[in-house]
């Protein structure tokens, strides 16, 4: 079928009252994180580890970096990119829902399913 990417669907009006999916969490490269900590840290190299935090509202299990700092930014970035997804969708569409298949819950959600 068709696809849309919606990180770049300006004018995309053939979209308009139909639902729409948006799959995964966008997050940067390792290697921003790893130069990010170079600058920041405290000469420990950072990992990534499944985490159980409270964010949003929701309790989350998601694989995140070990650091605060890092970790703040990462949840940062995912919510920004996410709302940004969500966002394209909704500009699409008229009276149209928009389902988020993720493990990252962002604001403003109606239902969550675990």
């Amino acid at each position: 079928g068709k696809e849309i990417h919606l990180m770049n669907c300006a004018g995309l009006d053939c979209w308009k009252g139909k639902n729409i999916i948006v799959c995964g969490k966008f997050d940067k490269p390792d290697e921003y994180y790893y130069d990010l900590w170079s600058d920041i840290g405290d000469g420990e190299m950072p990992k990534k580890q499944n985490q159980r935090i409270f964010y949003n509202g929701i309790w989350q299990t998601l694989f995140l970096w070990d650091k605060e700092e890092l970790r703040n930014e990462q949840l940062q970035y995912m919510e920004y990119a996410t709302q940004q997804a969500i966002g394209r969708a909704r500009a699409l569409r008229e009276d149209a829902e928009v389902h988020l298949f993720s493990n990252f819950v962002p604001l403003g959600v109606d239902k969550v399913y675990d």
